[in-house]
């Protein structure tokens, strides 16, 4: 590679770490050969033919998203080796990458990779803020927003708003928090970062924080024990085929309850659906309509039919 090469190689690397606004360190992984004669005269980068990713709405104020990017590359002589896209979101404070490592090289190369959007991930319009193509010796080409927009290419990714596939999918039901049972809602928050509970008592006006929970988790506040009191609760998705599950701290004796209740997709909608003043598990599942509710005043299980999203 030639110094010049190699220097506007650093010079696209700074600029994508400084858009970013974190510093990501990739390795490329790859078969050291000596080079052919056509790569030792390969001096043009590889070029950007197709570019598109799906779906370009997503919602994870629930769960986890997955982005599949789809490039189609070409390069003249040694062949496109690496592809990497970075997502942006609107305060430019987080970032999600995907990598397609591309084992073979070829001159023609067309690849997908999934970019992970975890849960609560900032809302708003976000942005490919780059798409980095590598060949074979080195030569890197690197296309910002505005170059990705000038072919024709997508740019925008909306996060955190519904789209129509989801037009049926009921929200977490609102449960005024009442944390000390003086009968007057509680201020309180969730970090999700950290699964710590920020609650403002406002009987004594005095705060308290609480872990409960993993990253990833979603809250789920209700008197699950029935003590008139807002038990701390988390619901932990499925993950890999295992059921969702519940972890409730009960408010009255300040002990832990887990449970395995939920379907594959389920969304959390926790709620007094039997009418004995405590909260009842529940889960709906929209690409069906069906609600699965776990009675608290029997322990039983009922279903009933909704609209499907």
């Amino acid at each position: 590679m030639s110094q010049a090469c190699a220097q506007d190689t650093s010079f696209w690397r700074a600029r994508l770490a400084s858009k970013v606004g974190l510093v990501v360190v990739v390795t490329f992984f790859g078969v050291s050969l000596a080079p052919t004669s056509a790569e030792s005269q390969d001096i043009t980068p590889p070029t950007l033919t197709a570019f598109s990713f799906t779906p370009t709405t997503i919602d994870t104020r629930l769960r986890q998203a997955v982005v599949t990017v789809s490039v189609l590359a070409t390069d003249d002589l040694s062949g496109v080796r690496s592809v990497s896209v970075v997502f942006v979101s609107p305060s430019g404070g987080q970032a999600h990458a995907a990598f397609p490592f591309l084992v073979f090289p070829g001159t023609i190369v067309s690849t997908t990779a999934n970019a992970t959007f975890p849960p609560f991930s900032e809302t708003g319009t976000w942005t490919v803020s780059s798409v980095s193509i590598d060949d074979v010796v080195g030569n890197s080409r690197f296309f910002d927003t505005t170059a990705l927009a000038q072919r024709g290419f997508p740019t925008q990714l909306v996060v955190g708003v519904r789209g129509p596939q989801d037009a049926g999918t009921p929200p977490v039901p609102l449960i005024p928090p009442d944390f000390d049972g003086d009968g007057k809602t509680d201020i309180a928050v969730y970090r999700p970062a950290t699964a710590v509970w920020f609650i403002l008592n406002s009987a004594s006006f005095t705060q308290r924080a609480q872990q409960w929970g993993l990253l990833g988790d979603i809250p789920v506040p209700g008197d699950y024990d029935g003590d008139g009191k807002t038990d701390i609760a988390v619901y932990r998705p499925s993950i890999g085929g295992t059921p969702g599950e519940w972890f409730i701290l009960n408010s009255a004796s300040f002990t832990q309850r887990t449970l395995q209740f939920s379907v594959l997709d389920g969304i959390p909608v926790p709620g007094d659906y039997d009418g004995d003043g405590q909260t009842d598990i529940a889960v709906y599942r929209p690409s069906t309509g069906v609600w699965f509710i776990l009675n608290s005043a029997s322990f039983t299980q009922r279903t009933a039919m909704g609209t499907a999203g």
